[in-house]
């Protein structure tokens, strides 16, 4: 075997102390290391499929695999198999060329099982059990992309494990396209895990814009040959879901009670209901969001888990078995809009608390029981309600067709209604709505901060931001927040604020236009700069979380979904205008919802990709408004901008 000539060394700091002697000592580990395991690395090639997909590039260049049965079974990185490959070589350490055949993907750690066939039992990967991995100890990364003999490598420390909730072993070796699909290696040559560009966020893309940063993650080989049985049969390994949400938004809080369940999923055929805290998953004891989260990602669909919840003084044992895909969720209705909050919640008495009705839909359910604005609900199913977000928590558990019963106050009198729940319509809202708050504080508007179009940069990003703050802005009354993402011909604030004034003062919304690195396209730099704009807005402003509408024009339509995937639960609304995003479906939530509004034309509405992601829409019951368009064009004109805005306004609807 030929000697490594580099060795890539990131753990500066113990060059920094070591002497020759160590530094001697150390590349001979990492040279034996490699020598060891560099027969079960394979360099892989493909040839034809997909070759771009969501914001990333795939396909492009070899790739690398590692051998982990001796029948001839290799694992790699998806990375290069977005679609399968028309033809797939596979080189082995000895230089020798075999085809492969595609045999099934690992959809929840984005990988790949080849097969090939061989005359001889092939080598197979030494294992590092993960019970011996220390936090700390040496790694190399290794891959076998570049022309020659020998695997290319590079050198690092184990970071953590349990990473990308509970899925991969991190490193701070370099982690590239250079060598995904191959293996994580501890100096004994054995193998802790296969490179993969993992994200906690989920996309199967995401992890490449932290490659060769010093953030690179592996999935365990324990993990992998536990499941290579169920996955030579051909069929592939998909994510485990239970039908649970967590009531706080920040998982890391010290706090593991359930939101709503979902409804037809294993966790509400087990009884599992919101409010449950959660105590325990199998042995492990839980105590934040966090845990639950990582104990289910660390399953996959078929997979059992024993869930322990407490219930009052109740201690309830579960036993679950994770699916693979839940029925689409249907968003229950009941017609109606609220008024919103007229003081702090902290300030209100007992006589403000419960939902004031501020509108009733014609034909809905709330219409057909006789509910009438002013109208006040004070319980559903006997359930005190303090405010809209406790309305439709409960509202959330419940499905099109159930039948509620809500204590309703008309002026001094209460009675009970029983009605049964429609489904949320895709019908437009009407072109009049009442004024959803009492008359604005004329003092507190004089003293509104930012009041008109404001520029704004953050630091450590090259993006300017234009926004506009509504005059009627009070901090005790929440606004709107509109991002409105540019298309290819840029952003015009000037043309915006005169388009959406009126709406933002009048219906309470912050309109946002940030201006993309280069003032065209978004780019991996500008989905980080996103989050952090948004956050610099939740933290200035009372931002209305039922009200938070990301706008995309045309080829930002990609950048908006991955936005909200990213930030799910923080929008409410996503409009799309001229082009719907390609190769996506998305799957709501009970306590997550995010409604579609598509304005385009019939040529771009009929268009294949478009066709796609509307049908893929309606078929997971996602609330989708479309609105056809003469000439698409042209920008929004300003009898379109206000149906955009008071599709927005009812965004909030119950």
């Amino acid at each position: 075997m030929n000697v490594i000539p580099a060795i890539t060394i990131v753990a500066a700091a113990f060059f920094a102390q070591a002497t020759p002697k160590d530094d001697e000592a150390l590349q001979s580990a990492v040279r034996a290391a490699v020598e060891k395991a560099a027969p079960v690395i394979v360099r892989i090639e493909t040839i034809g499929g997909l070759e771009s997909g969501q914001n990333a590039t795939f396909g492009q260049g070899p790739t690398t695999g590692l051998i982990v049965d001796a029948e001839g079974y290799v694992v790699s990185s998806a990375f290069n198999f977005a679609e399968k490959p028309d033809t797939i070589l596979v080189r082995l350490a000895d230089g020798s060329r075999k085809s492969a055949k595609f045999i099934a993907v690992d959809k929840a750690r984005s990988l790949v099982l080849l097969k090939i066939e061989s005359d001889k039992p092939l080598p197979v990967a030494e294992v590092a059990p993960q019970k011996e991995l220390r936090v700390g100890q040496w790694t190399v990364a290794a891959g076998r992309t570049f022309d020659g003999e020998a695997p290319n490598i590079s050198l690092g420390i184990l970071s953590a494990t349990d990473r990308v909730w509970g899925k991969a072993l991190q490193t701070d070796a370099a982690v590239s396209p250079n060598n995904y699909g191959g293996p994580l290696l501890d100096l004994q040559g054995r193998v802790l895990g296969v490179l993969a560009p993992l994200s906690p966020d989920g996309n199967e893309a995401a992890g490449l814009e932290w490659y060769d940063s010093g953030v690179g993650f592996a999935v365990p080989l324990e993990t992998i040959l536990k499941k290579l049985p169920q996955w030579k049969k051909g069929k592939d390994l998909l994510p485990g879901v239970v039908g649970i949400s967590m009531k706080s938004k920040n998982v890391f809080t010290e706090d593991s009670t359930l939101g709503p369940t979902r409804p037809q999923s294993p966790a509400s055929a087990a009884d599992i209901r919101a409010g449950d805290r959660v105590v325990q998953i199998d042995d492990r004891k839980i105590t934040r969001s966090a845990d639950v989260k990582e104990e289910l990602g660390r399953r996959y669909a078929g997979d059992e888990m024993r869930i322990t919840v407490a219930r009052g003084e109740e201690r309830l044992e579960k036993n679950i078995s994770l699916v693979a895909k839940l029925p689409p969720y249907e968003f229950p209705y009941v017609g109606l809009l609220p008024m919103r909050d007229e003081e702090p919640r902290e300030k209100a008495d007992a006589n403000t608390s419960g939902v004031t009705i501020r509108f009733v839909f014609a034909n809905s359910p709330a219409a057909q029981a006789g509910l009438k604005p002013g109208d006040v609900l004070l319980s559903f199913n006997g359930q005190a309600l303090k405010d809209r977000a406790a309305t439709a928590g409960k509202l959330a558990e419940r499905s099109p067709g159930d039948s509620v019963k809500l204590l309703v106050r008309s002026g001094p009198a209460e009675r009970e209604v029983s009605l049964k729940l429609g489904a949320l319509p895709n019908d437009p809202p009407p072109q009049s709505l009442p004024p959803s708050r009492k008359t604005l504080n004329d003092e507190a508007s004089k003293q509104s901060p930012n009041a008109g179009m404001t520029k704004l940069k953050i630091a450590e990003f090259s993006n300017e931001a234009s926004f506009y703050s509504p005059i009627t802005y009070e901090s005790a009354k929440p606004c709107g927040l509109v991002l409105w993402l540019h298309g290819t011909d840029g952003v015009k604030p000037d043309d915006l604020l005169k388009q959406w004034r009126g709406s933002c003062d009048s219906l309470g919304l912050i309109l946002v236009a940030p201006k993309s690195s280069d003032g065209k396209k978004w780019t991996s730099s500008d989905r980080q700069y996103l989050p952090r704009l948004l956050a610099h807005f939740s933290a200035q402003f009372e931002i209305d979380p039922a009200r938070t509408v990301v706008v995309a024009d045309g080829a930002a339509s990609q950048t908006a979904l991955a936005l909200a995937a990213q930030l799910r639960g923080m929008f409410q609304g996503l409009a799309i205008l001229r082009a719907a995003p390609s190769k996506f479906t998305f799957e709501n939530e009970p306590s997550r919802r995010l409604c579609f509004y598509v304005a385009a034309s019939d040529k771009e509405l009929l268009s294949k990709s478009n066709k796609k992601t509307l049908d893929d829409l309606k078929k997971e019951q996602v609330p989708l408004q479309v609105v056809k368009r003469n000439d698409a064009s042209t920008p929004l004109a300003d009898d379109e901008i206000e149906a955009l805005a008071q599709w927005i306004d009812a965004l909030d609807r119950l």
